[in-house]
């Protein structure tokens, strides 16, 4: 006997599932930001100054595009390296 458990269909079934509804529910979580979040007033009001709010939209926007093309909505016109681009939001994780 083997020590530790035997990959199966099943184990690749549920990463297949944890990740397509981690994806559906970051696009959700995304969309309703910029719903909420998604103008230099609303950033600013809750205590941005306006060189961060500027950032920070430009944040929420970026992954706003991204969250459209997961729902079909959004167009990707061009290569872009995401990882590099959230690259400054991960605070060192």
């Amino acid at each position: 006997m083997s020590v530790g458990g035997q990959a199966g269909s099943g184990i690749v079934d549920q990463r297949l599932t944890d990740l397509a509804t981690a994806k559906r529910d970051w696009a959700y979580r995304v969309q309703n930001l910029q719903k909420q979040y998604g103008t230099l007033a609303a950033l600013q009001a809750v205590g941005y100054s306006l060189a961060d709010a500027q950032t920070a939209l430009s944040f929420i926007n970026f992954m706003n595009n991204l969250a459209s093309v997961y729902y079909g909505t959004g167009i990707q016109a061009s290569p872009s390296n995401y990882d590099v681009a959230f690259a400054p939001l991960w605070a060192g994780q």
